[in-house]
């Protein structure tokens, strides 16, 4: 059986930028999954879950919303989310 190492991946100025504009739910999972936390430890969608009280499938649907959402921001198509106001 292959072993797979939970480390974090580095995180660039670019990322972090970008991080910091996603609502907070969508942030923290992000984080979590990459090791981007206090830990340092990459999690699991079920650590996640367990964490947030919620299925692992709506970690996974919050997960690829942000996802999606960073990778158009990364391109400049999609206004701050976080920061808009009405």
């Amino acid at each position: 059986m292959r072993t797979i190492k939970r480390t974090a991946f580095p995180i660039d100025e670019t990322v972090r930028d970008l991080l910091i504009r996603l609502k907070p739910v969508e942030e923290r999972i992000i984080r979590d999954r990459w090791g981007w936390n206090d830990s340092k430890k990459r999690m699991l969608l079920r650590e996640i879950a367990l964490d947030l009280e919620c299925s692992q499938e709506r970690i996974r649907q919050i997960q690829a919303r942000a996802l999606h959402k960073l990778r158009i921001w990364h391109k400049g198509l999609l206004p701050n989310e976080r920061n808009d106001t009405p």
